[in-house]
C-alpha cells in the first residue's frame, strides 16, 4: 500500500469517528428533548408543586422490600406462632369488643332499617370482627362492594391482599396510570387511586375494578404509600429469636437433668467383662451388645468391689431466664402492649401497676377505634345512598352517622354510674347518652320499659286500699 492510499484511508476513519460521535450527540439531544416535553408543565404554578406520582414515591421497593413475602410471612405467623395470634386477638378484642353502636344522624327509622338490614344480609357482627383482624395480621384490607338488587342494599366481599398485584403482561395495565403493587394511580398524584388489578398468584390479569367499588384499608404506612405494613412485621424478628431461645432452654433442661451412672469395679479385666456380660440385654452389632438400662425407682445392691456413682453436668445458666423475657419485653414494647396482656403472666403485676399500665394502652386503643371509624361512616354513606337509589330512602336524608364504642376497661360500674347520676340529675347527660355509654341500644331499652310498665299495672296487689276506708282515712268497722 503506498503513502497517499494510506493517508486517504486514515482520513476516511477519521471521518466515519466523526460522523459517529454526531449521531450520538443528535440522539442524545433527542432524548433530552423529549424528556423535557414529557415533563414539561404549562401550569403558571409549576414550580411550586411537586410531583407526588410514580414508584419513587411510593415509600416501597426502595430497600429490597417484598410486599408479597411479607404477606406471606406474617399470616404464616399468625397461624404458628402463639404471642403472634395473641398479638393480633387481643388487639382485635380490645379495639372492636362486641362492635359499636351505630347511630344515623337522620331522625328518620328508615335509614336505620336500611343498615340493619345490610348488616343482616352480610352477616356484619362476623365480618367485623374479620375487618380487624385482616387489617392488624395482613397491614390492610380491601372491601369490594356489590348493590344487591334482590335486597335492595348493598353487599360486601373481602379480597385477598395476595391477588392485588401488577399483572405479569404490561400491556394489561392503563397507559394513563402509575400501576404498582396491584394499584394504579394518577400520575401526578399517587393518592387518587383509578384502578385496583385483581391477579391470581401468577399475575393473570382476572379483572380491573375501579376504586369507586372498594374501600381500601391500610396501616402504619404514609398517604403515598399504596400498600399497609402488618402489625407483626415490627415483632417478627424478636418472635423469632424468642421462638429460638425456647428451643435452645428446652435442649438445655434435658441436659441438665441427664445423669451419668458409673459403676466403678475393683478387680481384675476379667472380672469387669464377666460383670458387664451380665447385664448385656440384646445385640447391638456382630461383636458387640447393649447394656441393660435401669427401670425406673430402681433399687441398687452393690456387692463388694461394686461402686456406683451418679453424676449430673455442672450447668450454670440461671441468668439466662431474664433473657426471655427481655425479648418478650421488646416485643411488648413495640406493639404497645402492657406486659401481661402479651405474656397472659400477671405475676409481676398488681392493681395499682396495672392501672397505671392501662391508661397508654387505653389510648393506644382509642387510637385504633378512631382509625376505623373512617370504614364505618364511608360504608354507612355507601347503605344510605343505595337505598336512596333503590327508592328505599327518600333524598335529603343524612348519610352520616354516630359511632358509640363500648367502654375499654371497667373498672368501677357502681363510681361510673353514680358520676353519671349525678350528670343527669344536673341535666348534663341525657338517659340516650347514658344507655349508649352502657352498650345499650335506647330503642330497644324503650320499648322493654314500656312493656314492663304495663305488666307491672296487673301486678296484685293493685295500688288501691284492699280495705274500705271512711272519710276520715280509717278503716270501718261493723
Amino acid at each position: 500500500m503506498g503513502i497517499i492510499n494510506r493517508w486517504r484511508l486514515n482520513g476516511q476513519i477519521k471521518e466515519s469517528k466523526i460522523k459517529a460521535e454526531l449521531a450520538q450527540l443528535n440522539l442524545a439531544e433527542s432524548y433530552l428533548k423529549e424528556a423535557t416535553q414529557k415533563f414539561a408543565r404549562p401550569d403558571a404554578d409549576e414550580f411550586n408543586w411537586i410531583q407526588t406520582g410514580g414508584d419513587s414515591f411510593s415509600g416501597m421497593g426502595t430497600m429490597g422490600y417484598d410486599h408479597y413475602e411479607m404477606l406471606n410471612q406474617c399470616y404464616s405467623l399468625w397461624m404458628k406462632d402463639l404471642f403472634a395470634r395473641s398479638i393480633v386477638r387481643n388487639l382485635s378484642k380490645f379495639v372492636l369488643g362486641k362492635g359499636p353502636i351505630i347511630l344515623p344522624k337522620s331522625e328518620n327509622k328508615v335509614v336505620l332499617e336500611q343498615w340493619k338490614s345490610f348488616s343482616k344480609i352480610n352477616k356484619w357482627q362476623l365480618k367485623e370482627k374479620e375487618m380487624v383482624r385482616r387489617v392488624f395480621r395482613d397491614g390492610e384490607l380491601f372491601i369490594r362492594k356489590f348493590p344487591d338488587n334482590n335486597e335492595k342494599n348493598l353487599k360486601v366481599r373481602f379480597l385477598r391482599a395476595n391477588n392485588i398485584r401488577n399483572p405479569s403482561k404490561p400491556t394489561e395495565m392503563l397507559k394513563d396510570e402509575n400501576v404498582s403493587f396491584g394499584i394504579g394511580t394518577d400520575k401526578d398524584d399517587v393518592e387518587i387511586v383509578k384502578t385496583y388489578y385483581l391477579c391470581d398468584k401468577e399475575g393473570n390479569l382476572i379483572e380491573r375494578i375501579p376504586a369507586s367499588e372498594i374501600i381500601h384499608i391500610k396501616i402504619l404506612v404514609d398517604s403515598d404509600v399504596k400498600r399497609g405494613m402488618s402489625f407483626l412485621l415490627v415483632a417478627m424478628s424478636m418472635l423469632g429469636k424468642y421462638g429460638e431461645w425456647l428451643d435452645d432452654r428446652i435442649v438445655l433442661n434435658k441436659v441438665r437433668s441427664a445423669i451419668a451412672l458409673i459403676k466403678t469395679v475393683t478387680g481384675t479385666a476379667s472380672t469387669v467383662d464377666s460383670i458387664r456380660d451380665k447385664n448385656a440385654s440384646e445385640r447391638y452389632s456382630a461383636d458387640r451388645y447393649k447394656q441393660k438400662a435401669f427401670e425406673k425407682g430402681t433399687v441398687i445392691t452393690a456387692s463388694k468391689g461394686v461402686e456406683y456413682q451418679m453424676l449430673s453436668p455442672n450447668i450454670n445458666a440461671a441468668d439466662v431466664a431474664k433473657d426471655g423475657r427481655s425479648i418478650l419485653l421488646a416485643v411488648a414494647a413495640g406493639c404497645g402492649f402492657p406486659e401481661m396482656f402479651l405474656t397472659a403472666d400477671w405475676s409481676n403485676a398488681n392493681y395499682s401497676s396495672t392501672m397505671i399500665a392501662q391508661n397508654p394502652f387505653v389510648r393506644e386503643i382509642e387510637d385504633w377505634q378512631d382509625f376505623f371509624e373512617f370504614v364505618y361512616n364511608e360504608l354507612f354513606g355507601d347503605v344510605v345512598r343505595v337505598g336512596k337509589d333503590k327508592g328505599n330512602i327518600p333524598e335529603g336524608e343524612s348519610e352520616e352517622c354516630i359511632l358509640k364504642w363500648p367502654d375499654l376497661i371497667l373498672a368501677d360500674i357502681q363510681k361510673n354510674n353514680a358520676a353519671r347520676e349525678i350528670q343527669h340529675r344536673n341535666k348534663i347527660l341525657s338517659k340516650t347518652t347514658w344507655q349508649q355509654k352502657e352498650a345499650l341500644d335506647p330503642e330497644t331499652e324503650k320499648k322493654n320499659l314500656e312493656q314492663e310498665q304495663g305488666e307491672d299495672v296487673y301486678k296484685q296487689p293493685f295500688s288501691m286500699p284492699t280495705v274500705p276506708t271512711n272519710q276520715f282515712g280509717s278503716f270501718d268497722e261493723e
